[in-house]
């Protein structure tokens, strides 16, 4: 694993993890990440998929703006959107002149999947891992409770306001997630990758997460709701893997998809849950290779 950075177009860095330096012109995978989570999370997922290709694509997992070793201004005050998610995005596809394969969980699902519209010549295929896919009506009526503070999401918004932030030690930080919470699905080798690619020491016996407790609650908050315009008009062909329990895929979502047209591939997994990625990656590394193969 490379840990290296690039700047967008106002100069600020980005930083990512690739199995190899970048090369011009050559296929590029680029993974997008879930709110709070940064791109060295799903380093297991990346690893098996580049032992499979054989050095033939490059793989690059971003850190998103207010996430991971990312060093791009993140105002929880001025984010009212995931727009800037999208735009810095769209300016680190358009740095690369080699064919792109999109793919992102969660919150990086659909801004991968607005890529890929945006840039439907560039980007050959779409990979979303449990987005956050409601069908349109679900979307309206989400806008509505929204507005009024009684939305799901408004719980994770709080409990992401709460979130511990500080601990003594990474150590110390990886024991405390170990089968808790929205960790107590994953291995620990991913909880290590989610710790080391997501914390900062700021002194001997301090380190913190770098994505800062108002800004995860504030990109739950700015939860995007306006996907289906980009999804109908996409003919990039897409394949879409989630779970079934507690899952941010909708099953209306799943109805709308089947309707519009034969470039959407879907499987659902019933036993899965929005953690996806980490429970499942040996079945998700395979289904991606041979969606991205053929």
């Amino acid at each position: 694993m490379i840990r290296s950075s690039l700047k967008n177009n106002s100069g600020e860095e980005f930083s990512y993890v690739s199995n190899r330096p970048i090369e011009s012109g050559a296929p590029l995978f680029i993974f997008f990440h879930a709110t709070g989570f940064n791109g060295q999370t799903y380093w297991q997922l990346i690893k098996g998929l580049d032992s499979l290709f054989k050095e033939e694509i490059n793989f690059m997992s971003l850190d998103q703006r207010g996430h991971g070793h990312t060093k791009a201004e993140a105002i929880p005050e001025e984010l009212n959107s995931w727009s800037p998610f999208i735009e810095d995005a769209l300016e680190i596809v358009d740095k690369m002149d080699g064919p792109i394969f999109c793919a992102g969980h969660s919150m990086g699902a659909i801004v991968a999947a607005k890529i890929a519209k945006l840039r439907e010549e560039k980007v050959k295929k779409l990979v979303m891992l449990e987005p956050v896919l409601y069908s349109p009506y679900e979307c309206f009526k989400y806008s509505f409770k929204r507005r009024w503070g009684l939305s799901k999401n408004a719980q994770l918004v709080e409990l992401a306001s709460k979130r511990r932030r500080n601990f003594t030690s990474q150590e110390e930080m990886i024991n405390s997630y170990y089968g808790r919470g929205v960790f107590s699905t994953w291995e620990k080798s991913w909880i290590t990758d989610y710790v080391e690619g997501g914390s900062r020491k700021i002194s001997e016996h301090d380190v913190e997460l770098t994505c800062s407790p108002e800004w995860e609650s504030r990109t739950f908050m700015a939860s995007d709701m306006g996907s289906w315009p980009y999804l109908k008009k996409l003919n990039t062909p897409t394949l879409i893997l989630s779970g079934n329990i507690e899952s941010t895929f909708t099953p209306n979502a799943r109805k709308t998809i089947e309707r519009l047209g034969s470039n959407w591939k879907m499987e659902v997994f019933p036993d899965a849950t929005h953690s996806l990625p980490m429970e499942l990656s040996e079945t998700l590394i395979d289904r991606i290779y041979q969606f991205m193969s053929k």
